[in-house]
């Protein structure tokens, strides 16, 4: 979470910067963002919070508190185009004061993600498939260098905290082909860099195809991990317990050999 966080953050200063015609009103963009994330993570958070609380109180359960956060993060969205930021920056910084609420259930998550994932989702894949031609912008070069870089990135860097964590070679690595899957934000930032002519169409196909197959792989790869690791540790010799019982001395000692 905090990866995408930053990873929000220096997209938006970015997307500013370009933007921006001059030094001055790039430093004041600048601020601008750095502004809206401190408000976001102190006095909006808090106000996120008593709002929802309001809506479990006063309306349906869940209805009501889904329709309130969804009316949240378009506030937001629209509050972050009226300063001159992205409105999906906005959307999502109330997304993540939305999801650390308490009032915001993991029963409510739950729908809500199942609504995204099986309706939004698809229409958005779908708009992204219409937009661009895959066929005539697709370079293996450019793939495979946003595929090695993407996966080279994640893999060693989420297997390296997991190691440090305390979990074995087989769970680290389980851990960092999951974490190397994509999701669709990659997409949408990939979208928006695209409109805004950050990158060409060749890129943007290849950020696609690097969603893919990470996304492909991530659940066999996991599976082989974990499975390896299962078997290691069956094959590990179990510890017995040998009694010594000894005729002058009535103390029983017990001694432990693998």
């Amino acid at each position: 979470m905090i990866d995408d966080f930053l990873g929000w953050i220096l997209f938006s200063i970015i997307m500013q910067m370009m933007s921006s015609k001059s030094g001055d009103a790039s430093i004041f963009s600048i601020l601008i963002i750095l502004v809206f994330v401190i408000f976001m993570l102190t006095i909006g958070r808090w106000l996120v919070n008593k709002i929802l609380a309001f809506a479990v109180r006063y309306l349906a359960v869940p209805s009501g508190v889904l329709t309130v956060a969804v009316c949240l993060c378009m506030l937001g969205a629209v509050l972050t185009e009226y300063l001159g930021i992205r409105g999906i920056f906005g959307a999502f910084l109330v997304g993540v004061a939305i999801g650390d609420s308490k009032y915001f259930s993991h029963q409510i998550q739950n729908l809500f993600h199942q609504f995204i994932i099986n309706i939004i989702a698809p229409l958005f894949f779908a708009s992204v498939g219409l937009r661009v031609n895959f066929v005539t912008n697709f370079d293996a070069t450019v793939v495979a260098i946003i595929l090695g870089i993407a996966c080279i990135a994640k893999i060693v860097g989420a297997g390296i905290g997991s190691r440090m964590s305390g979990l074995n070679k087989n769970e680290s690595m389980a851990i960092a082909f999951g974490m190397n899957a994509r999701g669709s934000q990659e997409i949408v930032l990939g979208m928006i860099a695209l409109q805004a002519g950050i990158i060409d169409e060749k890129i943007f196909v290849g950020l696609v195809v690097m969603t893919m197959v990470t996304i492909l792989v991530a659940g066999p790869l996991m599976k082989f991990y974990l499975e390896k690791d299962l078997k290691e540790k069956s094959n590990i010799p179990v510890q017995e317990e040998v009694v010594v019982v000894s005729e002058n001395q009535p103390d029983v000692i017990v001694m432990t050999k693998r």
